[in-house]
């Protein structure tokens, strides 16, 4: 009889123990909340639908600037699970222009992609740093708790900032589709003080960019082994006239890593030209570095004169291959390879084009030459080089 009893009282019991927690949970603070459960809201696609750029610490449907969406994709407390998008959609046609009045947040969690949109390929949002403050980068990527980013930065024009456009430290991050260093038409420089985008990670690929008009180099390697590929370094967006990079185009440093300038596929090679120093320089304990099917000095079709000031240089670095690329029409040499064992590929196969360029001092793998030899160009046309 007790237990018959004890057993019909029991449900009532469990329903006072289940309102009890429940006042329990929505007595605590909202944060406190968020933390043990994610709220319903939370997505892993946040839309930016302003230019302004202040911060309330809310990213929606009413209001989300660039600032609150870098947030709210950072936030481990958000049910944000990768891959995270930043979008836009900005009311009113024609460029957009975000004006940030101090240093963007860090890009830390694992796959946040930032996606600007185009119209006839163009982009259409642009993020102006000029009050973003001194050494601010446009955006930065970081390798989160993961130890990888996997992130990525697509057709956004990022200019005026006092460091560098873009700046990467997380790894297996991409950048697509941008202009670097211009403005908007990328027609003329709108420059980045340090320098267009600087990689120190590895699995990087800047691919289809406009890297143009920085005050410091186009490409900065520190460490890596970036594929970096049909870009315009250099040059405005059709690789018809020079916007420069007051610097070098690509520079890579003391990188021990293998890189990639251009490929073998069809497209792949970069138009590397209008450069205020050298196109491509490769210093010190660098490489292996695969330098491939770019025009170095002119445009796509070899028609045009758009001069750096050097094609390449390649200093105390060894072990590295320049192949079927175009160098023409520079304002010194077209190569310069003061190291020994380096490969260079031309003669019958015309694989370079030289023009009114020397190459000096080029030390070439198929021949094992002293460092005190120097090669010179015998044949305009030809590539063919004589012992002086």
């Amino acid at each position: 009889m007790f237990r018959s009893r004890d057993r019909k009282l029991t449900p009532h019991w469990v329903v006072i123990a289940m309102a009890a927690c429940l006042g329990l949970w929505l007595g605590l603070p909202q944060s406190v909340r968020n933390q043990i459960q994610p709220t319903a809201q939370a997505t892993s696609n946040y839309v930016v639908n302003t230019t302004d750029d202040h911060d309330d610490g809310v990213c929606n449907a009413a209001d989300c600037t660039l600032r609150e969406a870098i947030n709210a994709a950072n936030s481990p407390v958000n049910s944000n699970t990768s891959p995270r998008n930043i979008n836009f959609s900005i009311s009113g046609s024609g460029v957009h222009t975000i004006n940030v009045s101090s240093p963007l947040p860090q890009l830390a969690l694992t796959q946040i992609d930032i996606n600007g949109p185009t119209l006839n390929g163009m982009p259409l949002i642009e993020i102006n740093g000029a009050n973003a403050g001194a050494g601010a980068n446009g955006l930065s990527f970081v390798n989160g708790a993961a130890g990888f980013s996997g992130s990525g930065v697509f057709n956004l024009i990022i200019n005026r900032f006092t460091g560098y456009g873009v700046s990467v430290d997380g790894d297996g991050v991409s950048i697509r589709g941008c202009f670097v260093g211009t403005n908007a038409a990328g027609t003329a420089a709108a420059p980045n003080s340090a320098g267009g985008i600087r990689i120190n990670s590895v699995g990087t690929r800047i691919e289809s960019n406009v890297v143009s008009g920085n005050k410091g180099d186009g490409i900065d390697v520190v460490h890596g082994d970036p594929i970096i590929a049909a870009n315009f370094i250099g040059t405005n967006a059709s690789g018809s006239a020079a916007v420069p990079n007051t610097g070098h185009g690509i520079k890579i440093e003391n990188n021990r890593r293998p890189a990639t300038i251009g490929g073998a596929a069809t497209g792949a090679g970069n138009i590397i030209s209008g450069n205020g120093q050298v196109g491509i320089q490769i210093l010190g304990t660098s490489g292996p570095v695969l330098v491939q099917g770019n025009f170095i000095g002119t445009n796509s079709s070899a028609t045009v004169t758009i001069p750096n000031r050097v094609g390449i240089d390649v200093e105390n670095a060894d072990g590295n291959k320049i192949i079927g690329n175009t160098i023409f029409g520079n304002k010194s040499d077209g190569i310069q390879l003061n190291s020994s064992n380096n490969g260079c590929q031309f003669g019958q196969q015309q694989h370079h084009r030289w023009n009114s360029n020397q190459c000096r001092q080029c030390y070439l793998r198929q021949f094992r030459l002293r460092r005190s030899r120097i090669w010179r160009q015998r044949n305009l046309d030809t590539g063919q080089l004589y012992h002086r």
